[in-house]
């Protein structure tokens, strides 16, 4: 008996050894959880705001209908020659690299299948939305250089209602694709500075 009782506490103290370790992960991804929900309303508030902010250009310039500006309308126009078979730089003259007539091309190919209206208008939302993108992507550097989060709300408000952002990054243009690649490429390299953070080294050589 005496035995049998010893095996039971053996049992029961291993037991508890065992649940320890499960007990305390399951608090850790409580609290990462709890952590990162701020970051996420921050993003999500910043994002909200550089959106609205760079829909005034667009709605003081004509609105979305309106056809009377320049990039956007080459850009779209060459994406949607490039549905139909023709090839920039052979069959007609496109003074830039053919990466954001390569990005409008889903558009155009929804133009081709609704209006070329309603291609137009979403291809520049979109645009609109990556520059919104953008300001999320200065909190995420300023996360990432540990700058801690009031700086990073500071740096994304500041970038979301920047004249020089706002007055850029809005529309089917180049501004908002290249800041993108540049905020990327930060983000990148600061995280890859980071201790434990050894995955982000690819990526840092492919963007910087």
């Amino acid at each position: 008996s005496r035995s049998a009782r010893g095996r039971e506490r053996t049992q029961t103290l291993m037991t508890s050894l065992a649940e320890v370790p499960a007990d305390e992960a399951a608090a850790e991804t409580a609290s990462s959880r709890a952590a990162a929900l701020p970051i996420f309303s921050l993003a999500a508030g910043v994002a909200v705001l550089a959106f609205l902010v760079r829909l005034v250009p667009i709605l003081i310039g004509g609105g979305l209908h309106f056809v009377g500006r320049y990039d956007d309308g080459v850009y779209y126009t060459a994406a949607e020659a490039l549905t139909f078979g023709r090839v920039p730089y052979r069959d007609f003259v496109l003074l830039h690299p053919p990466g954001i007539m390569l990005l409008l091309t889903p558009f155009a190919a929804l133009g081709r299948l609704t209006t070329d209206h309603t291609g137009f208008i979403a291809a520049n939302l979109a645009g609109t939305a990556l520059g919104a993108l953008d300001a999320v992507l200065v909190v995420r550097v300023a996360i990432a250089m540990r700058l801690g989060r009031r700086a990073a709300l500071a740096g994304g408000v500041f970038y979301a209602l920047w004249l020089g952002a706002a007055g850029a990054e809005y529309l089917a243009r180049l501004e908002p694709l290249g800041n993108a690649f540049v905020l990327l490429g930060l983000l990148a390299f600061f995280a890859g500075t980071a201790p434990g953070h050894r995955r982000h080294r690819i990526p840092r050589a492919l963007l910087c």
